[in-house]
Formats: C-alpha cells, structure tokens, sequence
C-alpha cells in the first residue's frame, strides 16, 4: 500500500517508527511529504517542494499530522478541486486510537489552560491507583504512549480543534469545554469554522460540562439546544468555587488554603477535575493530595528563580490576549516589566492594555510585530524596547525593572515572526536570566 505521511514533525516521526515497527508498511514504500528539505529514515521517499501537497493524490493512505486541517491543505493544493478527490485517504494518530481503544476516555479541549487541567485530572486517577495514560496535543503523539495491545483503563487526551476537525466517526465518554477565544482562525479559515471544529463533540459525546463562561458564547452562537444536556460548572449552582472552599450543589467538599497552584482561574478549573472525581466516584482525598504539591506546568506561570533581585516569571505558553490578562491579574501591581508580542488575529487586546494601565506596568519590551500597535494604546510615560534579540530584552529588563518587582514573560499571542515557537522562546529567556 502506497502510503505518505504528510509532514514529517514530531507526530509524522512517530507515525513512521509505528508502521514500521508494526511491519504493517515497508519503508520503501512510505513517503515523507514535506515543504522543508529534511533528513528522513533511509529506503523511504521525500517530495519536497513548493507543490508538495499535490502529491497527495498518488498515495492509497495520507497519513497527517494533527495541525494539517482541511483548510492548510486547501490552502496549499494547486486547485482547490483536489481536495474532493483526496480527502477520503486521510487518516490520522486520533482516528487510529478511534477506531481501537476499548477503555474509558476523558477529552479535554477548550482554547487555553487546557494542558494543567489535563495534568490533574490525570496525576488524580493516578494518585486513585487506576491504570490511565495522558495524552497531550502537541506534547506525547497517542503510537508513543498508548499499548494497544495492553490498553490502559482510561485516557486523558487533550484533544485538539485541529485533531477534532479531521475525524471521522468517533465517541467520546467524558467531555470538558473551558475556554473559547478567537484563535487558530488562519488554520480554519475564520472563528466560526474554529468553533464548529471545537463543538463536533457535543454531537459525540456520553456526559459533557462546560464552564459557565463557555457556555454564554457557546448559547449565544448556535448551540443553545444541544447546551440544554450540559453539566455547567463555574457557576454558583454546581460544581463551584466560593469562600476559598470547592462545593459540589453548595456543598463544601474541598478547601483551597493548601492548593499550590497560581491564577484564580485555576480554582474554576479545579471544578472541573472535581466533576470528574464526582463522577467516576474517586474519593475526593486522592485529589486533595495532587493539589497539595502540584504547582503546574512548566512555561505556564513558571517561578524561575529571584535573579538581580527580580522575579522573573516565565509564562510562554500564554498565547492569547486572555492569558497575559489572567496572568496580570494574580500578579497586580507587581509586575513592573511584560515581554510583548502582538499579532493580527482576531484578538481583543483591550483587556491586557486596560491592565497594563491598571497595575502601572512601566517597563514593555515590544518583539516584531509590536511597536506600530502598542503605541497607539499607550503613552511615553512608559519605558520601550523595540528588538527581536531575547538576549537584549533580558538585559534592558535587568535594568530597568525596580528590585523585588516581577518581569513576566506572558506573550499574548504567538512569536513566529521570531522564533520557531514558544520552545525556543522559553528556552533563550532561560537561558539568558540565568546567564546575564
């Protein structure tokens, strides 16, 4: 069987060691197609060049990786009609876990924090001594960690709005909708492609919650009947958060004096994994216990260390308007110095600019393409830097921000125009607070 595997990242790699080691392909007969000219597995084929991707056509099987939606190929095909013609041979490392997983499954998507949510829940049905795997979207391919022939009893997956959108048919036991903000809209070709994307699972889904916030949006699009089956949470009546305690129907089941982790937003996600203990009946203890010591992920609202008599405060998976504001918002007034990236997407940046007002955060350092947008939001009684050199940021921010105050690393959105992603970002403003 001719087979491609379209983009060859970290999940292409991983489905090439999975055929491979499954001896259910040949390498010779599997191709890598990739616009970069890369380094590939020996006895398989490369096709790389602008074109690439109207390959596609003489392969039996496309296999893609998860960021390759609908639309980036539909964007990339020399005529748009290809796609009808190929679109029935794509198949994908979610659909395979699909159309062979047997146990229980928890999926967890929203725009953001959907990552730290996916970690307690899963270090929960750990600490319960239950036999369950994670699986991150851009973090842990599903052929690395799932045993297929020795599946684990449940499965966390953040799942993403590109994995959702490809699917064909699918099921899902557990659903958990947070957050939903203008994102991603170049990949989908607009917002309401984004959400439509996103909400396939109210369509596939045994039980859902969905965070009252959600919920609003959510009703005020299209989907007010389908809502009507939901588990809200965040609000007052359900699973919630209100003086300092954790309530299930008003009920004080927890208490947060001992919760390690950051953000008052993370209380409302808390409410989530208390949902899920509530419903697979896992003692609330278990819990309590992850809660006690998990301080969160790294890169997201990351106490690096007190250097230069600074805190520094590495928060790079932040790529939304909404978590600089959340991130501003735990901090206050004591962030003196914010790493800033803008990009136009359908952002509302309103809300960081109202707080950077709020809590006096003198200090901007303004990456490509920031500095024809910011000026129009603030005045010259603030202190800029205008560059794209991580190294030179770090040092104007060890100048320039007051002893014991906080530069915060939030970006807001994300720094492709100058690295390849927030991997590298977080590495370079690492590397050089611990190095200038």
């Amino acid at each position: 069987m001719k087979t491609a595997i379209l983009w060859f990242g970290l999940e292409g790699q991983s489905t090439y060691k999975f055929l491979t080691s499954q001896q259910w392909v040949s390498p010779s007969d599997i191709t890598i197609i990739d616009e970069k000219d890369i380094q590939i597995p020996q006895w398989s084929k490369l096709i790389s060049w602008k074109l690439c991707f109207d390959a596609i056509v003489n392969f039996d099987v496309v296999r893609r990786s998860p960021w390759i939606t609908d639309t980036i190929i539909k964007k990339k095909l020399s005529d748009i009609d290809i796609f009808d013609v190929v679109k029935e041979k794509f198949t994908s490392q979610s659909q395979y876990f699909f159309d062979n997983y047997n146990g229980y499954s928890i999926w967890i998507t929203w725009t953001k924090w959907k990552s730290t949510i996916s970690m307690m829940t899963y270090l929960t049905l750990m600490e319960s001594w239950l036999k369950v795997e994670l699986v991150w979207n851009v973090w842990k391919p599903i052929m690395d960690v799932i045993d297929f022939t020795n599946q684990p009893d449940y499965v966390v997956f953040e799942i993403s709005s590109f994995m959702l959108e490809s699917l064909g048919s699918f099921r899902f036991n557990i659903w958990i909708f947070n957050t939903l903000f203008s994102t991603h809209t170049s990949e989908h070709w607009g917002f309401d492609p984004y959400v439509l994307a996103k909400t396939r699972i109210l369509d596939n889904s045994d039980i859902y919650l969905i965070w009252h916030q959600a919920y609003k949006e959510l009703d005020h699009l299209w989907y007010s009947s389908k809502l009507k089956e939901s588990i809200e949470y965040g609000a007052n009546w359900k699973y919630s958060f209100s003086n300092w305690a954790f309530c299930i129907d008003s009920v004080k089941v927890l208490w947060d004096e001992w919760m390690q982790l950051l953000w008052e937003h993370n209380r409302t996600n808390v409410c989530s994994t208390l949902w899920i203990c509530d419903i697979l009946n896992i003692d609330f203890k278990h819990f309590r216990t992850v809660l006690e010591w998990f301080k969160g992920l790294e890169h997201r609202v990351e106490a690096l260390w007190k250097k230069h008599w600074i805190f520094w405060i590495n928060d790079a998976i932040a790529t939304t308007p909404q978590a600089t504001m959340a991130a501003l918002d735990t901090f206050k007034n004591e962030v003196d110095t914010l790493f800033y990236w803008w990009i136009e997407w359908d952002y509302d940046h309103s809300w960081v600019i109202d707080r950077i007002h709020k809590y006096w955060v003198k200090n901007i350092i303004l990456f490509p393409d920031s500095g024809h947008n910011i000026l129009e939001w603030l005045d010259n009684s603030h202190n800029y830097l205008e560059t794209r050199e991580m190294e030179e940021a770090v040092k104007f921010a060890i100048k320039h921000t007051e002893q014991s105050k906080i530069a915060l690393l939030s970006c807001w959105s994300p720094s492709f125009s100058c690295w390849s992603g927030f991997k590298e970002k977080w590495n370079l403003f690492k590397k050089y607070v611990s190095t200038c």
